[in-house]
């Protein structure tokens, strides 16, 4: 079908070892070529080890062959090591992603015991405990629940003596009769096999992949759902609630250069703080918090500046960094919520996420058009959710061709032949250059009232988040109601993409509202 449209129509394309035999891959292009309208197609490792660069002669051959037929061939990234291809010693104590545990106990007769085992990672199969260790320890006079008599914290970290260690426990003994009745704190760290963000490492892997690729013109890369370490999810897999925090050697010397703080005992301030001074607690929260979350944005950013300096400035970035699509559950853990900070030209979400998240994305995006990703087992609910959203200014990412786990082959031809039918519609809209909808509310949440519930402990989420204010449900129920509205947090402010223009309007990213509703404002 002739392409009336400069924005891509996107599917993506699942790769296993049989994708290779007999050159399976091209008749399958020449398939998509001849019976769709998909223009931009991604390719996504599911059993072919796009790190096994003995592939590079077959992604040389399908990309000459698609851009013969006007198709753009796209290529997904992958932490290396994050599906299983790599030895399980690539990462270390010092570049690796760490998951955070405090270990309590009190000094009775001169000492104190500490255990620590490995907890809470989701994704323990790819990314195991690779070693553990005691990072910090402080001795104090409890008064309380989160108190310490102030004046009584001593740090005792160079005296913890390891008396057992594997890559996913640790064991130390303190020594400590002048601290008889004291409480013992510590923290114990358990790297994974996955890369820490804020560690060069994180970066030079996806460089060293597009280097060696460079050599094959693609038309683009994705990074799709990038995340700091893979915490437990909302429906399980992990003790609940979640008590566990983002660590790594990378991350404490960027907090440090960021806050002129150490990030141990910041760590220790979450936990506790001095008798009547709960501003010390609260104020280390918003810290941690602050750092912690950009860590996923560091890699997203150097994976879009690298790109564009190998594939142009026309090169296709994508995916979206959304992962579980909520402020209030893990997704601060995996993506830092920085779904409004991917340098994109184009607003990428997944599955459905609310039109204001989209909307939010949009406005300070390149391009106006929205896609979403989506897979569902029941084909008629690509077909209704093609027409619904395209009057929204948002399209549909098909996920995926042979794909034969998470929902319908997108690339089956019983599909395609009934997805064409609301595709040639759709296209009709294609002749024009998308808008969004027309919005005059804007609507802004505080980062630091959702991620600090400190000190109402009735607000305390299962994933140590404040989990009752309900940001996005709240702007869904306005745009449900024809109160058409974009989402977006307050660090646009910062960010100098939110201003009040001279009239009293509201000016954000490409975009000027008329009112500007402030949810959550302070802690």
């Amino acid at each position: 079908m002739k392409r009336t449209s400069r924005h891509p129509k996107i599917n993506y394309w699942f790769w296993f070892e049989d994708t290779l035999k007999n050159g399976r891959y091209l008749s399958t292009l020449e398939r998509i070529a001849t019976t769709t309208s998909f223009d931009t197609i991604t390719l996504t490792d599911r059993g072919c080890d796009f790190w096994d660069l003995a592939h590079k002669e077959h992604f040389r051959a399908l990309v000459a062959r698609a851009h013969e037929l006007g198709i753009k061939i796209v290529i997904q990234l992958w932490p290396k090591g994050c599906l299983n291809h790599t030895a399980t010693t690539y990462v270390t104590e010092e570049d690796g992603a760490a998951m955070a545990i405090d270990v309590e106990a009190d000094i009775e007769n001169g000492r104190a015991v500490l255990r620590s085992q490995d907890k809470w990672n989701r994704a323990a199969d790819c990314a195991p405990s690779v070693y553990s260790e005691f990072v910090y320890a402080a001795v104090f006079k409890r008064t309380a629940d989160g108190f310490y008599e102030e004046g009584s914290l001593h740090e005792v970290t160079d005296r913890l003596q390891t008396v057992y260690r594997s890559p996913d426990r640790v064991s130390a003994v303190l020594e400590a009769p002048e601290y008889e009745g004291y409480r013992l704190f510590a923290i114990a760290a358990h790297y994974h096999r996955v890369a820490d963000s804020f560690h060069p490492r994180a970066c030079e892997d996806f460089k060293e992949f597009m280097d060696f690729y460079a050599d094959v013109p693609f038309d683009g890369v994705a990074l799709d759902e990038y995340r700091s370490l893979i915490t437990i999810a909302p429906w399980g897999s992990g003790p609940l609630p979640f008590r566990g925090r983002i660590y790594g050697r990378g991350f404490a010397r960027a907090f440090r250069e960021k806050t002129g703080k150490d990030l141990h005992r910041t760590m220790l301030d979450m936990r506790y703080c001095p008798q009547g001074k709960d501003e010390v607690r609260a104020s280390a929260i918003n810290l941690y918090f602050d750092v912690m979350r950009h860590g996923p944005t560091v890699v997203e950013d150097f994976v879009c500046d690298y790109a564009r300096r190998i594939y142009g400035e026309k090169a296709f970035l994508g995916f979206h960094n959304t992962y579980h699509n909520g402020l209030e559950g893990d997704e601060i853990w995996n993506t830092g919520c920085n779904w409004w900070e991917v340098k994109r030209d184009y607003a990428q979400t997944d599955e459905s996420i609310p039109f204001p998240v989209r909307m939010g994305l949009a406005c300070i995006a390149k391009e106006d058009l929205v896609y979403d990703m989506f897979y569902n087992r029941d084909k008629v609910t690509f077909y209704e959710k093609c027409m619904k959203e395209a009057a929204f200014g948002s399209r549909v990412h098909y996920h995926a061709i042979d794909d034969a786990h998470w929902g319908t082959d997108t690339g089956a031809p019983d599909f395609l032949a009934e997805l064409a039918k609301y595709e040639d519609a759709v296209e009709l809209l294609n002749l024009f250059d998308p808008a969004l909808p027309a919005m005059s509310l804007l609507t802004v949440f505080g980062f630091p009232a959702l991620l600090n519930w400190y000190p109402d402990e009735g607000m305390r989420g299962a994933f140590d988040v404040n989990d009752s204010l309900r940001v996005m449900e709240t702007a869904r129920e306005l745009w449900q109601k024809g109160y058409f509205n974009a989402l977006t947090p307050e660090d646009a402010i910062e960010r100098g993409l939110l201003s009040v223009t001279e009239d009293g309007k509201f000016h954000y990213g490409r975009r000027v509202f008329d009112t500007m509703l402030f949810l959550y404002p302070e802690y």
